[in-house]
């Protein structure tokens, strides 16, 4: 297969020690049943290691930063198989002014390897590793390859890019991109019913894939070339919206508008008629994501160009610097 799915262990002590603070109380979102077995096998070989000086440290953390979501799982995959880290990997990091100004988070890495030792870390994740390749292969049967070919067409170019599904047994309810050197990740949150079966999102998983493997590429052509002066500010209420779903405006906004605008294109790609353009568009206005339709059409006009997204897109991120109209949104339709 063109993409790799993966237990991936780095991101997996991560959960574990999320685990071990009130990580999971504080963003309950992220864990919406399932998984129970696996769950109580954590707590059962984890319990004894709740006062671990890495959980205190990730605690402060977890107290004082921004340190949640997609953060962590992006940290943790920063590192190296060994669990060290090399500096030079914690650049372009979505924390990395958080790193500059805190050795906290510095420390804490350092404190993750003794942690995996401490615990012998090697011994829960090989007494799982079957239900591991159980869960790959559920994965698997379920995965298009042909994803890969349509994301380097959209995009115009060879992106040479390892894809990697990373299974993420502790977050039920969250799926992150990162992007670490030539690898894009779609860290998956997996679901485990009392039966033991993996639950699948039917259809919505090959968008699910789609978004989550656009953002490595959309994300830093933003970083690059979004100029925030530019941007006339949000509504208040749709500040409001985005904060309440863990978004935000800025940077953030734009990555997260542009990436649901290409999920439309791709949506119509695998399911013609089956989506309704002008409803997801409505829907996506609800949420609070009001440049939808500037930034499809604007998606549009650039498929018919012979150019790649690594030059054009700055024509993409012209429609966020517009003034927003009346046509732009109804704010009835605003999800309250």
């Amino acid at each position: 297969m063109k993409i790799k799915i993966v237990v991936d262990k780095r991101t997996l002590v991560m959960e574990v020690l999320l685990k071990l603070t009130n990580y999971f109380t504080r963003y309950s979102n992220l864990n919406v049943g399932f998984n129970f077995q696996f769950n109580k096998d954590v707590e059962n070989y984890f319990e004894k290691y709740k006062n671990h000086k890495a959980i205190k440290m990730l605690q402060k953390i977890i107290d004082n930063t921004n340190f949640c979501y997609g953060a962590p799982i992006s940290l943790a995959l920063k590192l190296n198989e060994d669990f060290t880290y090399d500096a030079n990997k914690l650049k372009e990091y979505i924390l990395e002014d958080q790193l500059k100004k805190d050795k906290g988070l510095l420390e804490f890495l350092l404190e993750t390897k003794n942690f995996v030792e401490d615990t012998n870390f090697k011994e829960f994740y090989n007494q799982h590793k079957n239900q591991f390749n159980e869960w790959i292969k559920s994965v698997k049967d379920r995965t298009d390859d042909n994803l890969i070919d349509y994301l380097n067409a959209f995009y115009k170019e060879d992106l040479k890019k390892k894809y990697i599904i990373n299974l993420l047994p502790l977050q039920t309810n969250a799926n992150y991109g990162s992007r670490i050197g030539n690898r894009s990740y779609c860290n998956l949150g997996v679901k485990i019913g009392k039966d033991g079966k993996v639950y699948f999102l039917g259809e919505y998983q090959a968008w699910l894939l789609h978004h989550e493997f656009s953002h490595p590429i959309i994300n830093p052509l933003t970083d690059k070339y979004f100029d925030y002066n530019k941007m006339p500010k949000l509504p208040a209420e749709v500040i409001t919206i985005l904060i309440n779903s863990a978004y935000g405006e800025g940077c953030t906004y734009v990555k997260e508008q542009v990436v649901r605008a290409t999920d439309i294109i791709y949506g119509k790609h695998i399911w013609g008629r089956k989506i309704s353009e002008e409803e997801r568009i409505k829907k996506e206005a609800a949420l609070g994501f009001i440049h939808t339709r500037r930034v499809l059409k604007a998606l549009k006009k650039y498929q018919k160009q012979n150019e790649p997204m690594s030059t054009y897109y700055p024509k993409i991120l012209e429609e966020f610097y517009k003034p927003l109209t009346e046509k732009d949104y109804d704010v009835s339709l605003l999800k309250k």
